[in-house]
């Protein structure tokens, strides 16, 4: 029942308000559209960072986290931003360096919407929700099995990084 998903509660002695649970609802509806792309292009994907402690740890959401955040391989990360922004509904959106100039996170973010929005059609699907929300995609090279070629790819990624830090 959303109704009652969505009330404020106390769990694990912390205190999750309704707007955070809201944010998790939008969450789910955006795992399903990126489940629905997924499974249609074959890509796999995973549980990550808070969302892979969060399923472990509390067997579900962490109390105190707001946010998804899912992995894939490079191959399938390439696969999935080339389809989603054909195949995510409409208002969807996604994020990267591909696509928004101001966007600089190594990472995709997939969203509900593109804007805030207080339109009673918007809310009404949203939940009463108005804000933004999304998942974060983080890729996952895989590590060379040849110790030269892996500290060579290591000593590049630091040098980019480092790069990106004086920037």
């Amino acid at each position: 029942n959303d109704s009652l998903f969505l009330m404020d509660e106390v769990r694990e002695g912390f205190y999750v308000p309704a707007m955070i649970k809201k944010s998790w609802a939008i969450n789910l509806k955006i795992l399903e559209q990126i489940d629905r792309i997924c499974k249609r292009h074959r890509i796999e994907y995973f549980a990550e960072w808070g969302t892979l402690l969060g399923a472990i740890r509390h067997g579900g959401f962490i109390p105190w986290d707001d946010d998804f955040d899912i992995g894939m391989t490079r191959e399938n990360y390439r696969k999935f931003c080339a389809a989603a922004p054909k195949e995510l509904p409409k208002g969807y959106g996604i994020q990267n360096i591909h696509t928004d100039d101001t966007f600089d996170l190594f990472l995709a973010r997939v969203t509900s919407s593109m804007h805030i929005s207080f339109e009673g059609e918007y809310l009404e699907q949203h939940y009463g929700f108005p804000y933004r929300d999304g998942i974060d995609i983080f890729v996952t090279d895989y590590i060379f099995s040849d110790e030269e070629k892996e500290q060579k790819r290591a000593a590049v990624c630091k040098k980019l990084l480092a790069i990106g830090d004086r920037i």
